[in-house]
């Protein structure tokens, strides 16, 4: 098991284009043994933040899905729709079997 950690710095995004990027990413679980979580940042200590304000929690069965899921249309679709809004991103990725 993968924990794929996104986390985003959005610059004035529209809410409806939050929706429209996670209707992608949330099509990809259908596709691939993914497992999405996502939401913005709503920690009380927002200044530890760097900026980022958004965030998606992956869980995926295997690097070769990780592998697959860079390829898969859908995420393409998700990053172009979120790009003109993108200020920085985090990626990060942790064996979730270890601990």
């Amino acid at each position: 098991m993968i924990r794929h950690i996104v986390l985003y710095s959005f610059d004035n995004i529209p809410q409806e284009v939050v929706s429209d990027f996670m209707k992608k990413y949330s099509e990809c679980e259908k596709i691939i043994n993914l497992k999405i979580q996502a939401g913005e940042n709503i920690s009380p200590k927002i200044e530890l933040s760097n900026g980022f304000n958004f965030g998606i929690l992956m869980t995926f069965g295997s690097v070769e899905d990780i592998k697959k899921y860079n390829t898969l249309q859908q995420h393409i679709d998700a990053k172009a729709i979120m790009s003109p809004y993108l200020k920085n991103t985090l990626v990060f990725d942790i064996d979730g079997g270890r601990l």
